[in-house]
């Protein structure tokens, strides 16, 4: 009994236990380098049914080349599921990338892999 009450206090002050849930305030970049414009970002909770409202203002978009930062509201939530949306030759193309820790990522990097038809993000 006495290792077990040693361990639950280990795994709280190491921070990977219920009392480690802290909020932050999610920001970080898109970085265009996909070869297309951007013209939609949505996120929500990994796990949540619906996604939020629009993240770009009414008639902004992210051209291929530029990069625009996004902040949020102080939550509880880390991990997030971000959809993209591109405009492709007339008509828009969503990527989705999940599980996407925005209280810890500053830049998130798309590109675009022509071979293989699909958008790729890196992080940092």
């Amino acid at each position: 009994m006495r290792s077990f009450f040693f361990a639950m206090i280990a795994w709280v002050a190491l921070g990977i236990g219920p009392a480690a849930a802290q909020s932050c305030n999610p920001s970080f970049a898109i970085d265009n380098e996909s070869g297309f414009t951007i013209d939609g970002m949505v996120t929500r909770g990994v796990g949540d049914s619906g996604w939020s409202a629009q993240q770009l203002a009414a008639n902004q978009v992210i051209d291929s080349g530029y990069k625009l930062s996004f902040n949020f509201s102080s939550t509880s939530v880390t991990a997030f599921d971000v959809k993209v949306t591109f405009l492709m030759n007339g008509s828009e193309e969503d990527s989705t990338w999940g599980n996407v820790d925005l209280c810890t990522i500053t830049l998130m990097t798309i590109t675009y892999d022509s071979t293989a038809s699909l958008f790729n993000a890196s992080f940092q």
